[in-house]
């Protein structure tokens, strides 16, 4: 019996070991996503292509939401001449559209903000938990995911971000 239990945890501890966190990973697939963006019009991820884009789910009435909007602004002004682009995803609801509005100028948000009141954009962070973000290369395929509050020194991020800005 205490063969089997150790056989077991050394199993599942090389199974949590070899994957990758949960909340980060690459993928290959090139997602298709639309929203609206703050003038209502439509917009399309595939509109796109050719830039890095950082996609960031997040809503007005979510604490952490806000913790990381001045790093992500600094980061759209910071990399924007080397082709990135930092779009804020707002899940809020249709009616709420003037409170995300509003809170662009008051949480110093420099970078577009698209509207989903869907949350169309859980299929591409793969959670319904905000905030999330996804990491898009040139050619549309997300490079790396995730859940959580994102800064400077978000395990992973850095080095995706470069490598990703590098890629021609």
């Amino acid at each position: 019996m205490r063969c089997r239990a150790a056989l077991l945890a050394s199993l599942l501890f090389a199974l949590t070991a070899c994957s990758p966190p949960a909340n980060e990973s690459a993928s290959t697939d090139r997602p298709a996503f639309a929203a609206t963006d703050e003038h209502g019009r439509p917009v399309d991820l595939s509109a796109l292509r050719g830039q890095v884009v950082l996609l960031n789910a997040w809503a007005t009435w979510c604490k952490p939401c806000r913790q990381e909007k001045p790093y992500l602004s600094a980061l759209q002004v910071r990399e924007r001449e080397r082709g990135l682009r930092v779009i804020g995803v707002s899940i809020d609801e249709l009616d709420d559209r003037a409170q995300v509005l509003e809170a662009g100028p008051r949480l110093g948000i420099s970078y577009d903000i698209w509207l989903d009141p869907q949350d169309r954009i859980a299929a591409l962070t793969g959670t319904t938990v905000v905030p999330a973000s996804v990491l898009i290369d040139r050619e549309g395929a997300i490079v790396w995911r995730h859940t959580g509050v994102l800064r400077e020194d978000t395990p992973g991020f850095v080095e995706a971000l470069e490598a990703v800005i590098a890629r021609n």
